[in-house]
C-alpha cells in the first residue's frame, strides 16, 4: 500500500478490519528521500537552515 495518509484513511474507511501492509518499495523510497533531504540540509548555511525551520512552523 502507498504510505499516503489520505489513501490509508480511505482504505480504512472502506475496509475497517483490513490489516494495512506497506510494501518494501515505498519504505525504501521514503528512506531515500529522507537521506537526500538530510544531506541537503547539512550543506546549508546556518541562516538558511533557520529560515527553513521557521517557515515550516508559520504554516500552522
Amino acid at each position: 500500500m502507498d504510505m499516503n495518509a489520505s489513501y490509508q484513511a480511505f482504505v480504512h474507511e472502506l475496509f475497517p478490519n483490513a490489516e494495512l501492509i506497506i510494501d518494501r518499495f515505498h519504505i525504501i523510497q521514503l528512506m531515500g528521500r529522507t537521506i537526500e533531504e538530510f544531506e541537503m540540509l547539512q550543506n546549508l548555511p546556518p541562516e538558511e537552515l533557520l529560515a527553513r525551520r521557521q517557515a515550516r512552523f508559520r504554516k500552522f
